[in-house]
C-alpha cells in the first residue's frame, strides 16, 4: 500500500471522512477510549508531576504503570517505568492541552512554582510551555482571546 499517495490525496481532495475503518470502540468495563504510552526512568516523579500540576486522575495505576485522565475530558495517556534500561528521550512528542482561561490555568502552575514560559502563536492566541521531569514537551493553549 502506498501511504503517500493516500496522505497525499487525503490533503489534496479534502477527504475528511472515511466509509470504511477498523471497528475499535471504548471498554464497557473501563472507561478507556485510547491511550498513548510513554516509558519514564522516573515513574514515580513523572506522576508525581501530572498529579501536582495538571491534577490528573488515575484510572489505574500500580507500581510500574498508569493510566491518566483529566477530571473534566476522557483523553487519557499512560505512563510506564523503564525496566529495560534503554534511554527514550522525548524531544519530538508534543502534548498539546487547550483551555479557555490561559491565565487561571498559568495560575495553577504559579501556586506549584513550577517553570513554564508563555508565548505568543498570534496576535489573539497564547500558550505556555513547560517540560515534565521527563523531557515531555507540554503546550497549554488559550482559545481565541479578544484584545
Amino acid at each position: 500500500m502506498d501511504f503517500v499517495k493516500v496522505g497525499q490525496e487525503l490533503v489534496d481532495k479534502e477527504i475528511l471522512k472515511i466509509k470504511n475503518f477498523m471497528p475499535i470502540k471504548k471498554w464497557t468495563d473501563f472507561p478507556l477510549i485510547f491511550t498513548v504510552e510513554f516509558i519514564v526512568s522516573n515513574y514515580f516523579e513523572e506522576i508525581g508531576f501530572w498529579r501536582s500540576i495538571f491534577g490528573m486522575e488515575f484510572l489505574s495505576t500500580s507500581q510500574d504503570y498508569s493510566i491518566l485522565k483529566h477530571p473534566e475530558n476522557d483523553w487519557t495517556f499512560s505512563i510506564k517505568k523503564n525496566s529495560v534500561g534503554i534511554e527514550y528521550k522525548y524531544n519530538n512528542i508534543k502534548i498539546q492541552l487547550y483551555t479557555d482561561n490561559l491565565d487561571a490555568s498559568c495560575k495553577f502552575i504559579d501556586d506549584k512554582k513550577y517553570p513554564y514560559e508563555i508565548y505568543e502563536a498570534s496576535e489573539n492566541q497564547r500558550y505556555a510551555l513547560l517540560k515534565s521531569p521527563a523531557g515531555v514537551i507540554i503546550e497549554v493553549w488559550s482559545g481565541w482571546e479578544e484584545k
